[in-house]
């Protein structure tokens, strides 16, 4: 688990994660938050990628898997721009205030990611 905060104030931002999934070594469960005051600024894009670029290059993971709720447009567009493709949706998963929301399922594969973004993502991430 990671901690998203801003560069120069240090304010809180976020968090994101990778969680392995049971009994599959090599496949990562992606998750990130973002605060909802720092929304639309391209903190999740950033999260989604970062997770990308840890899961292949220091995990050495064969495959990603993320979800959001239906209509998390912004989640959804995270995981796309990262490389991920859709993968399926489960009607009726989530229940908030009386309403029911579809789970979306998405999916990256590491041999479906091009080299010249792993070699972005190198470079924007491994700062050592």
């Amino acid at each position: 688990m990671f901690t998203i905060r801003e560069k120069d104030s240090g304010n809180f931002i976020g968090q994101c994660a990778l969680l392995p999934i049971e009994f599959t070594n090599g496949n990562y469960l992606i998750g990130y938050q973002i605060d909802d005051t720092q929304w639309r600024k391209g903190y999740g894009s950033a999260a989604c990628e970062f997770l990308v670029y840890y899961g292949f290059e220091v995990l050495d993971a064969f495959r990603l898997t993320g979800d959001c709720a239906e209509g998390n447009i912004g989640s959804e567009k995270a995981m796309i721009k990262a490389g991920f493709q859709p993968e399926g949706r489960q009607k009726r998963y989530w229940i908030k205030n009386g309403k029911w929301y579809n789970k979306l399922h998405f999916g990256l594969i590491n041999e479906d990611i091009s080299e010249e973004k792993m070699e972005m993502l190198r470079k924007t991430y491994n700062k050592t």
